[in-house]
């Protein structure tokens, strides 16, 4: 996932956390100090002109005895975890979307494949219509039904040829290269990956440890709260202590003599006297957005869970159908074989043996796609889930999905 990463531009998200004038690098180790140092020279409008020339540094440290700064600097702290997990929730859709696409991609192929397979099974009916036909156990009708069968057959390759084509495409689009890039490893013929029978999906409150969409959230609710520590503790005065030391002079060249030293130190104390209404409506702002950034971490706990518990229920349904489907499978095959037994015999017609082959092949397709669904559903939950899961064992009182449970392994990410 590296290309998604370096092509997608995902890291923009968290990069400009490090650049000057993030919201960190305001509050970093010189915060409540400064330090300035300077030369300067003025003629004051005095009433004779007066030349004055001063050399030396000031000094100031900002007592944070009400927690402003602190506060602020808690607030910068929330927005980075923010960013860091936008950035992993864009990354998680970007996963799931590679993880889709790919599942696609074999499954498109196995029903190329299975359209081959299907071709030939009745290239050979056809041949053994045709010499039915000779022996005047079949007539003329029966072989054109046949050939007509294959030719719709083999109308279906050239749809599933560019889909292929497409999803290839499409995923090597998703890891940040051209066309045919992934193409030597996608040449390789691999079956769509087996679905675990059961799914540890662990306990709701692991969940939001998990999703990053609802660490985002608490992250910004975080901040928000942090922010109205600031707007309360700008009611307070701010108490600095400063220092100058330096050099004056009238002459330039005088600034050399250390008798010409100067030195200050003491308190500065900054009183909101008269900004009281601005400081006010600063407050209510701050708690207005607190109080939204908790609806909308409710908001998004909630949407986890619901999410959860819909892909939950699909996958199991799915699962359910997929079974169903392979045992239709199994049963039509049996029919099929046993028309054209009796069709070999004369003891059915040609119509049974087109019609139980219609159903066999109608319903390997379907179950392809019964498979395909439901790895996609494996997906479709490993994204609501955050990320995915582990059965190493289930926290008592975790919940399962499935017949049985798997053996304990580890799902990483698609």
């Amino acid at each position: 996932l590296k290309g998604i990463i370096e092509e997608q531009g995902i890291d923009q998200r968290v990069d400009r956390l490090g650049a000057p004038g993030s919201p960190l690098d305001r509050y970093g180790p010189g915060t409540g100090a400064s330090v300035q140092q300077g030369a300067r020279g003025a003629i004051d409008a005095l009433e004779a002109p007066v030349n004055l020339w001063q050399a030396g540094f000031d000094a100031s440290w900002e007592l944070d005895l009400f927690g402003r700064v602190r506060r602020a600097v808690e607030s910068a702290g929330a927005q980075a975890s923010a960013a860091v997990a936008s950035r992993d929730d864009a990354l998680l859709s970007l996963e799931a979307e590679v993880a889709q696409t790919y599942l696609q991609l074999r499954g498109a192929e196995a029903q190329r494949a299975l359209a081959d397979e299907l071709q030939r099974a009745q290239r050979d009916l056809l041949d053994l219509t045709r010499e039915q036909a000779a022996h005047g156990l079949a007539s003329d009708l029966d072989v054109r039904s046949a050939d007509a069968r294959l030719a719709q057959i083999r109308a279906q390759l050239p749809q599933f040829d560019q889909q292929i084509a497409l999803l290839r495409n499409g995923l090597a689009y998703l890891v940040g290269g051209p066309p045919g890039a992934l193409d030597d490893w996608l040449d390789v013929p691999r079956a769509l990956p087996a679905v675990p029978p059961a799914v540890p999906v662990g306990l709701p409150s692991t969940l939001a440890r998990r999703r990053p969409d609802i660490r985002r959230a608490e992250a910004d609710l975080h901040a928000a709260t942090a922010d109205v520590g600031v707007a309360v503790a700008q009611f307070y005065p701010d108490i600095s202590l400063t220092g100058q030391v330096g050099l004056r002079a009238s002459h330039v060249r005088e600034l050399a003599h250390w008798s010409h030293l100067f030195y200050a130190f003491g308190p500065a104390v900054s009183l909101p006297i008269f900004s009281g209404g601005q400081l006010v409506s600063n407050l209510r702002l701050s708690q207005a957005r607190q109080a939204e950034a908790a609806l909308a971490y409710r908001q998004a706990v909630l949407v986890a869970l619901r999410d959860v518990d819909n892909a939950l229920a699909v996958y199991r349904t799915d699962q359910t159908r997929a079974a169903a489907l392979d045992d239709a499978v199994k049963a039509e095959r049996g029919a099929l074989d046993l028309a054209r037994d009796r069709y070999r015999k004369g003891l059915s017609p040609f119509l049974d043996v087109l019609d139980a082959e219609r159903q066999w092949s109608e319903g390997r397709q379907q179950a392809v796609q019964g498979a395909l669904q439901t790895t996609t559903d494996l997906v479709a939950l490993y994204k609501a889930l955050g990320g995915g899961w582990q059965t190493s064992g289930p926290a008592p009182g975790a919940a399962t999905v499935g017949a049985t449970s798997p053996p304990p392994q580890t799902f990483p990410a698609p």
